[in-house]
Formats: C-alpha cells, sequence, structure tokens
C-alpha cells in the first residue's frame, strides 16, 4: 500500500493549535479514500492529543496516527492495518442471533412448572 501526502493546514480553530495531514492511500496506482489525522495543541491546558484517521471496510481497518513533527517540518505518521477486525461485531450479531433463536423452543420459555406425581401414602398393616 503506497501513499502520498497532499499538504500541512494550520490552525483551524480558536482554542488550539490543529494541524492536519491530507494523506491518500492508494492501491496499485487508484487512490482509496482521503484520510485526515490530527494532532492539537490546546493553549489552556497547553496538552497535546491526537485524531486518529480510520477507514473501515468489510476486510480490514486502517488506522493513520500523526507523530512528532522533526525540526526540518518532517512528520512522523504510524500506519496501522489491521485485517478482519470488522469480523469480530459480524461474531457477535451471529452469537446474539444465535440466542434468539434459541429463545425461540417453547419448553424452554414457558415459566410453567411440570407436575409432580403425588406421592401415595402407604397404607397402615
Amino acid at each position: 500500500m503506497e501513499s502520498f501526502l497532499n499538504n500541512v493546514l494550520q490552525p483551524i480553530v480558536d482554542f488550539a493549535n490543529d494541524w492536519v495531514i491530507n494523506i491518500g492511500p492508494t492501491i496499485g496506482g487508484e487512490q482509496i479514500a482521503i484520510m485526515e489525522p490530527e494532532k492539537r495543541q490546546f493553549f489552556v491546558q497547553t496538552m497535546l492529543t491526537t485524531e486518529a484517521a480510520i477507514r473501515t471496510t468489510l476486510m480490514a481497518d486502517l488506522y493513520l496516527v500523526l507523530g512528532d513533527s522533526g525540526a526540518d517540518g518532517s512528520w512522523a505518521v504510524r500506519i496501522y492495518y489491521n485485517p478482519l477486525v470488522p469480523w469480530i461485531w459480524g461474531g457477535c450479531l451471529m452469537m446474539v442471533f444465535g440466542g434468539l433463536i434459541s429463545l425461540t423452543d417453547r419448553r424452554l420459555r414457558l415459566a410453567i412448572p411440570s407436575r409432580r406425581k403425588q406421592a401415595v401414602a402407604a397404607k397402615p398393616q
């Protein structure tokens, strides 16, 4: 998977310095998405936060995280490719569906206790 950097945008909001990089991952020369990971520095608390760019498909998740900037103006970008993560959610839905099907069994759904046979009293001899 190849990618290219388009540009770096400077402050967007008034309460923080906000850095955004547009990244367009490509497969075989064809661009599949435009992703924008962000890094913000808030003025009041002087705290840095990072916003990951996430692209989810049926087969995988792609995460892009903007790292620190270098002295020469370059940026570190971490790329995480996690295959088959959405299938975990599909497995959870399948278990819920199976549980709902199991509730349709009439014998287990009704809470009527079965009657026990009365014990026959022994005749005195």
